[in-house]
């Protein structure tokens, strides 16, 4: 392949006779979106894949802060998460509820869900599955009209499609008179689903349970592939206001969002007060650690397995951690970024302004150059 000859063109869309989708998502940078993002007549869903929620919390938490409206639900997959970790990954102002993978190591959704909603966990639609997916999903509970099923769904890349496909029409073909929004890391590409039978069988299941796909182009783009693997599916295309992608690097693939309508004249929304938490990180605090730490039997981190040795050691690490450091409540407004530099902010903007070069010019020379200034 020629190295100036792109993968994809961003301004191009797939063939819509194949899926008649009817509408087009298109890419947008945060400045690009915050008109009109979401108010009060309205339902916002951002996904984004995280690749170790943990490592990328304090990017997620900057790049949502930089909408002057938040998002409504915020869904996450391939979170890496374990359940003791769960305090280091709250988001003021939002209710989390996620599935954690057991026997393994990656994976993992989760769901944040504005606390200016009424909302409940759906068993029925939040499970595990070893080797094939996870899933986990929220009921919002709507007064004045239906309620709306949300769930953030991660499929394990290289299992069974048509294990994932049956579970998906089980879970979805009991929802009756309600507005169902799925989104997630599907890992089957939307733009060539004929290419594989299996795949094909899970779009043709996906439009018989009258869901359509709302992203159609390239979620994950390099100098090799792009490919539409991350979606979001809907019951309700006609109350969609807005769908696209986000061009930000958070991880490898785009984050991807819609915007519906929404009508909700509920008087029993319980007003939160701004919470903000921190570490407890004073000289008595870090004394008790060390003494915990002290004490610990440590004998599962001297085994042969590298991966069951650090896993011992972070369980054993973050549990006296969590239990010496724990998070202090600071209610009232505070500045959660007084580092951020006139500086730093040039920086992230050149950056960023890289990233975008790269998505559009899918070159060998773009990458490194945005790579070079981002790792420096």
């Amino acid at each position: 392949m020629d190295s100036h000859e792109k993968i994809y063109e961003l301004d191009s869309i797939i063939d819509e006779s194949l899926f008649e989708l009817n509408i087009n998502s298109n890419y947008y940078a945060e400045d690009q979106l915050n008109s009109g993002l979401t108010n009060n007549d309205s339902l916002s869903i951002i996904h984004i894949n995280s690749r170790s929620l943990v490592s990328k919390m304090s990017t997620i938490k900057d790049y949502l802060g930089k909408f002057k409206s938040k998002f409504k639900v915020i869904a996450i997959t391939e979170t890496w998460l374990y359940d003791e970790r769960m305090t280091e990954v709250q988001i003021e102002g939002y209710e989390l509820h996620f599935v954690n993978r057991i026997n393994k190591r990656g994976g993992g959704v989760a769901l944040y869900i504005n606390n200016d909603l009424k909302c409940k966990l759906d068993k029925k639609m939040t499970m595990m599955e070893d080797n094939v997916m996870e899933m986990v999903t929220v009921e919002i509970i709507n007064d004045t009209s239906k309620n709306i099923i949300i769930s953030c769904v991660y499929r394990a890349p290289g299992s069974c499609i048509r294990s994932f496909t049956d579970k998906i029409n089980e879970f979805v073909d009991h929802i009756k008179n309600k507005t169902l929004f799925m989104c997630g890391d599907f890992n089957i590409n939307l733009e060539h689903p004929v290419a594989l039978r299996t795949s094909s069988d899970f779009f043709d299941m996906i439009y018989s349970l009258g869901l359509v796909p709302l992203i159609n182009k390239p979620t994950r783009i390099t100098t090799q592939s792009a490919t539409i693997i991350d979606n979001i599916f809907t019951n309700r295309k006609e109350d969609v206001v807005k769908t696209g992608i986000l061009m930000t690097d958070i991880s490898d693939h785009l984050p991807i969002f819609v915007v519906s309508k929404y009508h909700n004249n509920n008087k029993n929304i319980i007003k939160h007060n701004c919470i903000n938490y921190k570490r407890n990180k004073s000289v008595k605090a870090l004394e008790d650690l060390n003494k915990d730490l002290k004490m610990q039997n440590w004998t599962e981190v001297y085994v042969s397995d590298v991966n069951n040795a650090y896993t011992s050691f972070m369980k054993i690490l973050l549990k006296s951690f969590n239990s010496s450091c724990k998070l202090i409540k600071i209610t009232g407004k505070r500045d959660n970024q007084p580092w951020m530099t006139n500086g730093i902010k040039n920086a992230c903007a050149k950056k960023n302004s890289l990233y975008m070069r790269f998505l559009k010019l899918q070159t060998k020379e773009a990458e490194d150059r945005y790579k070079k200034y981002k790792n420096k």
